[in-house]
């Protein structure tokens, strides 16, 4: 064998070696990826400009969804705080995920409030959309589509309050939820891992 031939055969060799270090990395990729846990039933509400907005324009997307009212004193402004800040930390990495913010109280959130509330957040309106709708819809939407529960509105001091889920929720491009994460430092840092996963 002369040393061309060995030279080439040593280059193949080592390329076959890369291609199947790749397909292992691949592999144990798409092995981390979060389980599916249930679909999200289709939906449709209205966003903050009062436009149609529901599983038909999330298709094919990565998302994360969370559940507020704008009256909110309790849970919210923390919890709206926190997908403010995952929104600047996936745009940072260059991550494509839209997130969806819910209201609890449609019978007062109405879209003009909606939209005050995400510039209160000052929340990029292009992948971030801020959904109410009629009373009845957004409940099933919520209770039914998500399974998750919303309490009754009781008087509390200076207003009232809802109780709902702080928890976030990672919704995959085929509309399957990947995972539900509080909003504490460990949590978000889990949903920015698992959202890495499903790029």
């Amino acid at each position: 064998m002369t040393r061309r031939t060995r030279l080439i055969a040593g280059g193949v060799g080592w390329a076959l070696v890369a291609a199947m270090a790749l397909a292992l990395w691949a592999r144990s990729e798409r092995a981390s990826e979060p389980e599916v846990l249930m679909p999200i039933a289709p939906f449709e509400l209205v966003d903050q400009d009062g436009r149609a907005f529901g599983s038909a324009q999330l298709r094919g997307q990565v998302w994360i969804a969370g559940f507020a009212f704008t009256s909110c004193t309790s849970i919210c402004p923390m919890l709206t705080s926190q997908m403010a800040n995952l929104q600047r930390r996936l745009a940072e990495r260059g991550d494509d995920v839209q997130l969806v913010t819910i209201t609890v109280d449609p019978e007062t959130d109405t879209p003009a409030r909606m939209r005050a509330y995400a510039e209160q957040y000052r929340a990029d309106l292009r992948s971030w959309s801020f959904l109410t709708g009629e009373p009845q819809r957004v409940r099933e939407t919520i209770e039914q589509g998500f399974r998750r529960p919303i309490g009754a509105r009781r008087d509390v001091e200076g207003g009232y309050d809802i109780l709902h889920s702080g928890d976030l929720m990672l919704v995959d491009r085929d509309g399957m939820l990947r995972g539900i994460y509080p909003t504490d430092q460990d949590g978000l840092d889990a949903l920015m891992r698992d959202v890495g996963a499903l790029r």
